[in-house]
């Protein structure tokens, strides 16, 4: 994904300092809450599953709410973290609030060594958060879930998504070169806490925004079809990374769903589909299309268009008694 979609959530003064994309927070295991989404220009909103209930959580009163993306829910559904933007030092940050928009507080602020912290993610016991921070080389942190001791975990990527068995799953950036007008070629590795053991699960240059299921056991990304091997060639000698199929993706990326280990990927959507989040019972996805929010069944069967917005994130419930 590129930095123009990045920026869009930005305040125009925050973008030069942002020079690699956003996407998804995880989804842990639960009953199905709501649907946080993210409408540029207004921040966090959120949305029962059938539509009903909209309201906005990103207090419109609250200074620079308006840049507010990224949400990601706690493991009981009760907190979400985003991602705030501070255009006076030109930079983002990492928020957290509750679920209804109150308590809000910046926990993670941009510092040396930490440059613009992004694309939070809580831990499957919600003590800790995982984010990255930095410009064209950004890495991988992991926090207490106040944001108090943040450490750098080590490797090149952005994006971390928490998996409910322990490991994280980051977009690793192929090409690092920090102005990229067309495409950004990325894969998606995965790799433990400490940064050990990690690998690859795609290699095809075109794959980013790994939301892991609820149970650990498959893994749903974005993948852009009109990317491949060749654009890599020519991005070493260039900085416009160039489309080497287009026929291939009319309507950009497509949503897939592999094994944990990367096996047996398929694709679930054929008319455009990007930044997807599992529902807690990992019975369905959601995912945005063309500015809008939709629900697909994790086989990608019974697509249907839920509401105006991008990088939808599902909240869990604990099940009653637990």
């Amino acid at each position: 994904m590129s930095l123009r979609r990045c920026a869009a959530f930005l305040a125009p003064a925050v973008i030069a300092a942002v020079a690699w994309p956003a996407t998804a927070g995880a989804t842990l295991p639960g009953l199905n809450g709501r649907i946080a989404f993210v409408r540029p220009g207004s921040g966090i909103w959120e949305v029962n599953p059938d539509g009903s209930g909209l309201i906005r959580i990103s207090s419109p009163t609250r200074r620079w709410s308006e840049c507010d993306s990224e949400p990601a829910f706690s493991p009981k559904g009760s907190w979400l973290l985003f991602q705030g933007c501070n255009p006076a030092r030109h930079v983002t940050n990492v928020g957290r609030m509750t679920f209804d928009g109150a308590k809000r507080k910046t926990i993670v602020t941009s510092a040396s060594g930490r440059v613009a912290p992004q694309t939070p993610a809580f831990s499957p016991s919600g003590r800790r958060i995982t984010f990255a921070a930095g410009s064209n080389r950004p890495r991988i942190f992991i926090a207490n879930a106040g944001g108090g001791g943040a450490r750098r975990v080590g490797a090149v990527g952005y994006a971390p998504d928490w998996s409910s068995r322990g490991q994280i799953a980051f977009t690793v950036p192929e090409n690092t070169k920090q102005w990229c007008n067309s495409t950004e070629l990325d894969d998606i590795a995965v790799m433990r806490t400490d940064g050990s053991h990690r690998h690859q699960l795609t290699h095809d240059y075109a794959s980013y925004e790994p939301d892991w299921a609820p149970n650990g056991r498959h893994i749903a990304y974005s993948r852009d079809f009109t990317v491949g091997p060749g654009d890599y060639y020519t991005a070493r000698t260039t900085m416009d990374c160039l489309h080497v199929r287009k026929a291939d993706g009319p309507y950009g990326p497509e949503i897939m769903v592999a094994d944990a280990n990367g096996a047996n990927a398929r694709r679930l959507t054929y008319s455009g589909g990007s930044h997807p989040s599992w529902s807690p019972d990992g019975g369905r996805i959601a995912f945005e299309r063309a500015g809008y929010v939709w629900i697909m069944r994790s086989n990608g069967k019974h697509k249907r268009r839920l509401i105006r917005g991008v990088q939808p994130a599902w909240q869990p419930l604990p099940a009653p008694g637990g």
